[in-house]
């Protein structure tokens, strides 16, 4: 089994004002002490984390297969201009450490 890693999604850019969502995934709902990456005076964190769960499940000729998610959701809006970076996560996924990578944001 691969080590868990956890993804994290933003945009690369955007404008003074502007709203936008700042998602952290991990391939499993087996997720503890989930810590975001610290937002930097740029951002104003409006709503987060909140999260959600997906769980799929499929039968194809008689094999059975599974696969869940979790994913932690922040709606950030850009304060000021400048070139921002977000820090990693970090969490424990399936009993192991887990880390995102940190995300740069030009405003």
């Amino acid at each position: 089994m691969m080590a868990q890693q956890i993804r994290v999604s933003a945009p690369q850019q955007v404008a003074v004002g502007e709203q936008f969502h700042l998602q952290y995934t991990m391939s499993t709902t087996d997720v503890k002490g989930f810590r975001a990456g610290s937002i930097p005076d740029g951002f104003e964190v409006l709503i987060g984390p909140s999260t959600s769960t997906q769980q799929s499940y499929q039968i194809i000729n008689g094999r059975t297969s599974q696969s869940s998610s979790v994913t932690y959701t922040d709606i950030l809006a850009a304060v000021k201009k400048g070139t921002f970076i977000i820090s990693g996560a970090h969490a424990t996924v399936g009993g192991k450490s887990a880390y995102s990578s940190s995300v740069r944001i030009n405003v």
